[in-house]
């Protein structure tokens, strides 16, 4: 069963020290929300991009844009994540603090499943099997407008020199005191415009190819937190004390939620099911879940006739009978193979578009995902 928790245990401390709380913004609702978790009621981070849109292709609207502007931090995912952002970060911020997560040494990236070298997807001796009779050889579908999630090289936008690495044991609470910021010297934050933070020399690795759905990561959430409250405290040394009890309580909160949700998803792994786009695999590695295959690897891309053959050779042969399809976004394939091969369709909303902005929109939005999971593997209505 769904175990709901009543109420959060966030804790959010209110502090009077309000001058120096630096303008926060972030590119994605649950990122919004795990900056809202640290910040507590010192503030509020702005959000880029508005329940509901697309993180691949947006178009600001000029308060987002006078909020990007105006940030002394901007904490984001990556232009893998989001490419539209990455020339007005540029050209808007370009002396803020710029956090990118998926470039942290403590973020755990994932490479690209590859379902078509583990399920054959693609290959003309799946192609061969007795599945022609469905008669999906004359879509035609040329055209793909995939653009690989604008994966170009960039500098990484923040320097850690931390002896971390990307375990994330068991989720610890610590407070990441050995990271250095040594941007962020903590006698040079009084002048208001950090004018030291437009230009920052990283760490050498890069996640260009990388999976850019880290948020879906408990693991990796964990330890946003610690570094999200080190680069505050850096900033606004009055507050360091509340930026970190803050996060502490939040880190608190999703060894609870990585517990509740294992219960949730416990009875459905190894359940057999598609995806219509592989963007949930941090999430699915956490809990034990593998779809045998997605409709498309890649965000616009279409599949061939022989992928769709290969999905449908590889549900008659494992018995799957869901597709998981990401909400908001239109999937005329996969909902067609759903409706020839009588799966059900769930939706899962990875960007939390139908909560409330705050401190406990992460928490909801992995709760909804499993909820759905389950719905989906198990035949059942939520």
């Amino acid at each position: 069963m769904l175990r709901i928790l009543a109420t959060s245990s966030l804790t959010l401390l209110p502090i009077a020290a309000f001058a120096d709380v630096p303008k926060v913004a972030a590119d994605i609702a649950p990122v919004h929300s795990l900056i809202s978790a640290v910040m507590g009621d010192l503030g509020e981070p702005d959000l880029i991009l508005p329940p509901g849109a697309s993180p691949h292709g947006y178009a600001m609207r000029p308060s987002e844009a006078r909020a990007l502007a105006n940030a002394e931090l901007v904490v984001w995912i990556s232009s893998e994540l989001t490419p539209w952002l990455e020339g007005p970060l540029d050209q808007l911020a370009p002396t803020a603090t710029r956090l990118t997560l998926i470039d942290l040494p403590e973020t755990t990236v994932l490479e690209p499943r590859g379902f078509d070298d583990g399920h054959d997807h693609g290959h003309d001796d799946h192609g061969d099997e007795a599945h022609d009779d469905h008669g999906h050889d004359d879509h035609g579908h040329d055209d793909k407008e995939h653009d690989d999630h604008g994966h170009d090289d960039h500098d990484h936008d923040h320097d850690h020199d931390h002896d971390h690495d990307n375990g994330h044991d068991d989720h610890a609470t610590d407070k990441h005191d050995d990271h250095k910021h040594e941007e962020h010297g903590h006698d040079e934050h009084a002048d208001a415009d950090h004018d030291d933070h437009g230009s920052h020399d990283h760490h050498d690795h890069d996640h260009g190819s990388g999976d850019p759905h880290a948020w879906l990561s408990i693991a990796n959430a964990d330890a946003w937190l610690g570094v999200i409250a080190d680069i505050l405290s850096d900033m606004d040394p009055s507050n360091a004390s509340t930026y970190a009890a803050n996060a502490a309580a939040a880190q608190a909160d999703l060894v609870v939620l990585r517990e509740e949700l294992a219960e949730t998803l416990a009875d459905v792994e190894n359940t057999p099911f598609l995806v219509g786009h592989d963007a949930q695999a941090y999430f699915e590695i956490e809990y034990g879940l593998e779809p045998i295959g997605a409709i498309t690897l890649f965000h616009g891309d279409a599949p061939t006739p022989s992928q769709l053959r290969a999905l449908r050779a590889d549900v008659a042969e494992t018995g799957a009978t869901c597709l998981l399809l990401e909400a908001g976004e239109t999937d005329a394939y996969g909902e067609r193979l759903a409706g020839d091969e009588a799966l059900s369709i769930g939706v899962v909303d990875q960007l939390g578009s139908q909560f409330p902005l705050g401190p406990n929109l992460f928490a909801a939005t992995l709760r909804d995902i499993a909820a759905n999971y389950r719905a989906c593997l198990t035949g059942s209505s939520l």
